[in-house]
């Protein structure tokens, strides 16, 4: 069986507040704070964005750690590790 190896750049983890900022600002509009349950999905989009303008690629498994770390549905520093 592979193993599946995710690598986040210091560039990546750098967007982790970047992202967090956005999110944040998001739930501040009336219109969009009636769909806060959705923010992580919104983060995960807005995260795949940043790191296609970052590196010009979709790395799509770190931009869907990075999201779901900004808006804290996976907290990195908890994550298993061998």
């Amino acid at each position: 069986m592979e193993e599946l190896q995710i690598s986040l750049t210091p560039e990546m983890l750098a967007l982790v507040p970047v992202v967090a900022a956005i999110i944040q600002v998001l739930k501040k509009i009336p219109s969009i704070s009636k769909i806060a349950a959705w923010m992580p999905f919104a983060a995960i989009g807005i995260a795949m964005l940043l790191a296609y303008g970052l590196n010009g690629e979709v790395d799509v498994l770190p931009s869907v750690v990075l999201g779901l770390t900004a808006s804290g549905a996976y907290d990195l520093l908890r994550a298993p590790t061998k």
